[in-house]
């Protein structure tokens, strides 16, 4: 009985494991990633993947707001041995603030999907995040 379960934990884990959406990006080209999918950088440096939205305050579409307000997304990036968490954001006027670096690359939230509509929660997983992974630039 103590086999059947281990090895019923064991396919479990593992399909589970198979259905984490991954894909590769190259620094300097602009990609797309959903809430709990990863991407790997071709060169197999780093990986980057995007856990959470942490906020969206952006005016909803149609709706007449005294601020803009904000996103703020949650990304989980790994570089070699090491693992960081990165908080980035996007002004609810669209513009992206500056990115945080983090060693060899800066990384920068580009756009999220979707827009507010008022009323309306939007689920987590349907958010998807365009994120801009470049070369930092040497000091």
């Amino acid at each position: 009985m103590k086999k059947m379960l281990c090895l019923s934990m064991l396919v479990l884990a593992m399909s589970a494991s198979q259905c984490e959406e991954k894909m590769m990006f190259t620094a300097g080209t602009p990609f797309m990633l959903k809430v709990g999918a990863m991407a790997i950088a071709s060169d197999k440096s780093s990986s980057v993947v995007f856990t959470a939205v942490k906020e969206d305050s952006r005016c909803p579409k149609e709706v007449n707001c005294i601020q803009a307000g904000r996103a703020v997304v949650e990304l989980s990036v790994t570089a070699g041995k090491e693992t960081s968490v990165l908080q980035l954001v996007l002004e609810g006027s669209g513009v992206a603030s500056p990115g945080k670096t983090l060693g060899a690359y800066t990384y920068s939230l580009q756009k999220l999907d979707p827009w507010p509509v008022a009323g309306k929660k939007t689920a987590d997983g349907d958010y998807s995040a365009t994120l801009l992974v470049e070369k930092a630039a040497m000091q």
